[in-house]
């Protein structure tokens, strides 16, 4: 796959709205760089993963909404790729970000809500502020309690 071609859909998409074929299939461009970069990962080669996330999440900034839905995941994705990779710090600016529009654009107790409390309290804990960490994985499992009626 060629990754420029996806930037070449993405203006072509950002011009030409209305044609829902190629909605889809830019979408489907994008899901493709992001389970490439995953499978990257799983290779072995974190920094070829956070290229292709840095890469669709920069896509993404270009032709959608800043709280869209897919940036979100976009942020996401780049901030894992950068924790499991030991680079919490440059993860934890992001994983605060995917959390704060999360917060302001889903129900309080949406599990995306609670996965990115969950995240970003991990991230805490690992760069060793547990006093931080603590009260959002305490928020996080209090989310899945009430989610689940336990």
């Amino acid at each position: 796959m060629r990754l420029d071609g996806l930037v070449a859909l993405e203006e072509q998409q950002r011009l030409d709205r209305p044609v829902a074929g190629r909605i889809t299939f830019q979408r489907r461009r994008k899901v493709d760089a992001s389970v490439l970069a995953d499978i990257e990962f799983a290779r072995g080669r974190p920094a070829e993963a956070e290229r292709l996330h840095r890469y669709v999440l920069a896509a993404r900034r270009r032709i959608l909404p800043t709280k869209h839905p897919l940036i979100v995941v976009s942020v996401s994705n780049v901030a894992d790729v950068l924790a499991q990779s030991g680079r919490l710090a440059e993860a934890e600016p992001l994983f605060r970000e995917a959390l704060a529009v999360r917060r302001h654009t889903l129900d309080p107790d949406h599990p995306d809500v609670a996965a990115s409390v969950n995240n970003l309290a991990s991230a805490l804990h690992d760069l060793g502020r547990l006093a931080e960490a603590e009260p959002l994985y305490r928020e996080a499992l209090a989310m899945d309690r009430r989610r689940s009626g336990s």
